[in-house]
């Protein structure tokens, strides 16, 4: 029973991983997790415990994308077989988490951990035993954060001593399922794409003072009238507000409301896109890969300042692959690269999803000769290309 189980959940999580799509950036680093659980607790045959329901609470932190640490506390009522006496179990455990493929909605992982199990019997009597664990598990993220969980674990009860029954660990089973909310947690900072990137954008500029000009007494303005002047030089307090942030004063902002990091011109209004814009991303991926490597987030930083000061009304990730390979594989291949790239900008940039496609066109568009080492790593590239 117990090996029954756990291979059909296995394959539930096998099916489950292989529907996986790369959309948004679905496990925060840095968050910190509160999971729910509900599932059944299955006892290897020999230990006389009926299987029962179990019920848990986990709480976790992110150390990063992939690398999580959490606690889980169980409780479960069950009987002896054969008997009418009850038995209440408590574990305690700490686990360490490896998540794999962050950036997707289906989020499986692996866990391993060891902690504390206690028994109670209503008559009188308990079992207290270390143990260890390790299984695996799903995580569907239905938002950036919340997560159904699928969670299956194999559990070594260790040094038992009950009764007649003395062996060195028993082997028990428990599975379940929960919802994982998350809290807390955010990309890296971007820092200033002028330091040091690829690509270099200009930044936004800051907007300048404006004059305050001190107003004149009602006293010293009749003295001027007096005096034939002509005209009062009375002078009125300049209202500096900027409420969007673009440079230009909200008293001669034509467009108020521009997004952030956006250039304008001097009546604040966004430059008209008169033909699309491209730019080359200085982005790798693994051989047969579609992740994004969090070393190219400043690059991919300064695509998203790049969109957003073209002006355009919407932009294409277009991926592209040198001709090694089947043609089906890389036109496959350069589709998933793109797709990756498009939810890394919408999930770290605030890039509408509205705003921005992915396109794959495998080795069929070639910027260099294929024949050579240095043809094909040209070829190997990712364009993001910004239409009116």
């Amino acid at each position: 029973m117990q090996r029954r189980c756990f291979s059909l959940l296995l394959g539930l999580v096998a099916a489950l991983v292989l529907a996986a799509a790369p959309v948004l950036a679905a496990n925060p680093s840095g968050a910190f997790t509160l999971t729910p659980l509900a599932g059944s607790y299955v006892f290897e045959g020999n230990q006389n415990i009926d299987d029962d329901a179990v019920f848990g609470l986990a709480l976790g932190v992110n150390i990063d994308e992939h690398i999580a640490v959490e606690g889980l506390l169980r409780y479960l009522e069950t009987n002896l077989e054969n008997s009418s006496q009850d038995l209440t179990l408590y574990a305690g455990q700490l686990d360490l988490l490896y998540h794999f493929f962050p950036q997707n909605r289906f989020v499986p992982y692996v866990a391993a951990g060891l902690g504390y199990m206690v028994k109670d019997l209503d008559r009188g009597g308990s079992d207290e035993d270390p143990l260890l664990n390790y299984g695996v598990g799903l995580k569907y993220f239905v938002s950036d954060k919340v997560a159904l969980r699928l969670d299956a674990r194999h559990i070594f009860e260790l040094n038992v001593n009950e009764g007649a029954h003395t062996r060195d660990a028993f082997q028990n089973l428990a599975y379940s399922a929960g919802l994982t909310f998350h809290f807390g947690g955010s990309s890296p900072a971007v820092k200033s794409v002028e330091q040091g990137g690829p690509s270099k954008i200009a930044p936004v500029p800051a907007p300048a003072e404006a004059p305050v000009v001190a107003a004149l007494s009602e006293a010293e303005m009749a003295d001027k009238a007096a005096v034939g002047q002509g005209r009062v030089e009375a002078a009125v307090m300049v209202d500096s507000t900027d409420s969007d942030g673009d440079g230009i004063l909200d008293t001669m902002d034509k467009c108020p409301g521009t997004p952030e990091g956006v250039l304008v011109d001097h009546l604040g209004c966004p430059p008209v896109l008169e033909k699309p814009r491209s730019l080359m991303l200085d982005i790798h991926f693994a051989t047969g890969r579609s992740e994004v490597a969090q070393r190219f987030h400043q690059e991919l930083a300064a695509a998203a300042a790049f969109m957003k000061q073209s002006g355009g009304s919407h932009a294409v990730v277009e991926g592209h692959t040198d001709s090694t390979g089947a043609a089906e594989a890389n036109l496959k291949l350069s589709l998933q690269r793109a797709e990756s790239v498009r939810a890394y900008l919408i999930r770290h940039f605030g890039i509408e999803p509205g705003q921005i496609k992915a396109a794959g066109f495998g080795a069929e568009q070639p910027v260099a000769d294929n024949a050579t080492a240095e043809g094909r790593r040209l070829n190997r590239r990712v364009v993001l290309t910004v239409a009116p």
